[in-house]
């Protein structure tokens, strides 16, 4: 457009929003801040019309303030939050290493509620017994009450969570060998291998003294807890590769 057709336009505009267009040139073409300013030359811009267009501003100035402040408060929750990740130091307080924790145990026991709940539709749809049922209110119960002693960071909490990933590595690795061992070929030994690393990790994590720490556990009851995981991982192995020596 040029600046005939801009001054067309701007005849039907308030002086206030002329006296803007002209203030905040930059985001108008320069005919449109032209054909403003000839409007503007032939009225009469009164002291109310000045204050008004100010108060526009300032408005405008303070909203933007503000959602400057908000942006920057985000980046710094942000920054906040994956500072264990992106810059870890032995100085760091444990409660950030336990937000990302929480975090990640989330979608650990999501996942593990996905499994219970798609059993649960599949064993009803050929007949639900009363053991599939058991198994499917013990499974939910557990994970609910081990989601509910790490959120109130209980030493309950700790201790069990280790136990279970101790335990549970040697269930994944005995899955996967078994797998490899059979050549199953409908089923995928790297998933069971995949997990057997994220149990790893998990007590891995869990074992760090701030973390063991944060939760009030003692030395001591850090290695009965993992012999505990262990005793079990072994005795489960052991009956696992014996049931399927001596059946297979």
């Amino acid at each position: 457009m040029d600046q005939i057709e801009f001054y067309d336009r701007y005849r039907q505009y308030s002086t206030v929003d002329l006296i803007n267009i002209v203030r905040e040139k930059e985001s108008y073409q320069a005919a449109a801040v032209l054909a403003a300013e000839r409007l503007l030359a032939e009225r009469e811009v009164s002291s109310v019309d000045e204050e008004e267009a100010d108060q526009y501003f300032r408005e405008k100035e303070a909203k933007r303030v503000v959602a400057a402040a908000r942006v920057d408060s985000y980046k710094a929750t942000v920054a906040d939050w994956v500072e264990p990740i992106a810059q870890p130091s032995a100085e760091l307080q444990p409660y950030k290493w336990f937000r990302i924790f929480l975090v990640v145990y989330g979608f650990w026991y999501a996942r593990d509620l996905y499994y219970v709940v798609r059993f649960f539709i599949t064993a009803r749809s050929i007949g639900l017994s009363l053991e599939d049922f058991v198994f499917i209110g013990a499974t939910l119960a557990l994970d609910t009450f081990f989601v509910v002693l790490i959120i109130q960071k209980r030493k309950w909490g700790w201790i069990l969570l280790v136990v279970e990933h101790t335990y549970m590595i040697f269930v994944n690795l005995a899955l996967f060998v078994e797998v490899l061992q059979i050549k199953m070929i409908h089923f995928n030994a790297a998933r069971n291998l995949s997990w057997a690393l994220f149990n790893l990790a998990m007590v891995a994590f869990l074992w760090r003294r701030p973390m063991a720490e944060f939760f009030g556990v003692e030395p001591v009851v850090k290695k009965r807890a993992l012999g505990v995981g262990l005793g079990l991982g072994v005795i489960f192995a052991c009956i696992y590769f014996g049931f399927n020596k001596y059946y297979l």
